[in-house]
């Protein structure tokens, strides 16, 4: 620590030295992680925010309380828990305090899977499903605090809400493919950050759940073979689609399976049909919707 007096000072009287920045090494010449208060050194491991010398689920349980709004963090403790030192506590700190505990080795972190795709986010009334793969941990901002009636989280996942927060993420750095959340009542979502297996952000793509069954026109049409079909649903169900010609007889059967809530698309191609008027039929549960289509060779 090196610091220097101007010619005013007078000798004998108390000076307050205020730090800025500090550089503190062990005994292999490794930079500790510090932080600086006033006139006080704070010299901790990052994510050890009970400063208790060890990084544990204490730690985990009082980041997850600041991010929750429960508690305010001190100054050293926003510190602690800010793990990516991107200056907010979210999901994505969670996620790399849990590795730094499973780890033991901060370095390791960048060493997991960087998620490098979109994942979509379709939101409905009172349902959330997350399409995609290799999550690790999500945070939701609502209007209000709602609870989760049901889900699709295997027992290796906590969900804590309180106030406007939802926070889930995996105990043991596994990753799921696909989320559904169910809630109470409808609920507006505000914001939604997502988190990989090494705890950066996941982009999303964040559309609204159809309120009923919707079909739009397949496209190209008129086509030559093949010919894409759009079509949504507002809730989990089993769908069918089927192709007729013009004289009623089933000539394909493109799907027969249950689908998620949400927006899906499904290609027909027709090489071993003759050119003409084709009609699909898609049904799911008492709901039902017909589509001509033109296929021209």
């Amino acid at each position: 620590i090196m610091y220097e007096f101007n010619s005013n000072a007078e000798w004998g009287s108390l000076v307050s030295l205020d730090f800025s920045e500090a550089i503190i090494a062990d005994g292999e010449g490794n930079s500790l992680s510090v932080s600086t208060q006033g006139w006080s050194i704070n010299v901790s491991i990052l994510g050890d925010i009970s400063s208790d010398s060890e990084i544990n689920v204490i730690d985990v349980v009082n980041l997850i309380n600041y991010i929750l709004y429960i508690e305010e963090p001190t100054d050293y403790q926003f510190w602690s828990g800010d793990i990516n030192e991107d200056g907010d506590l979210n999901i994505l700190d969670i996620v790399q305090l849990i590795n730094l505990i499973l780890s033991n080795d901060e370095r390791s972190i960048l060493e997991k899977h960087h998620h490098d795709s979109v994942i979509d986010v379709q939101i409905g009334k009172s349902k959330i499903n997350i399409i995609g793969n290799k999550i690790s941990g999500f945070e939701f901002t609502t209007d209000r605090q709602i609870n989760i009636i049901s889900d699709n989280l295997s027992d290796n996942w906590n969900v804590h809400i309180s106030n406007s927060k939802i926070i889930g993420y995996s105990t043991d750095g596994s990753q799921i493919d696909n989320i559904v959340l169910n809630f109470e009542e409808e609920v507006v979502i505000e914001a939604v950050l997502l988190s990989d297996g090494c705890g950066c952000p996941i982009d999303v793509n964040m559309t609204i759940l159809p309120e009923e069954m919707n079909l739009t026109q397949n496209y190209p049409n008129p086509f030559n073979p093949e010919t894409t079909i759009n079509f949504g649903i507002p809730e989990d169900s089993f769908v069918s689609i089927d192709i007729y010609d013009v004289n009623g007889r089933k000539v394909a059967e493109l799907l027969n399976s249950y689908q998620f809530a949400g927006y899906h698309s499904i290609v027909w191609n027709a090489q071993n049909q003759s050119s003409g008027i084709y009609f699909l039929r898609i049904s799911t549960g008492n709901n039902h919707r017909t589509m001509k289509m033109n296929l021209m060779k």
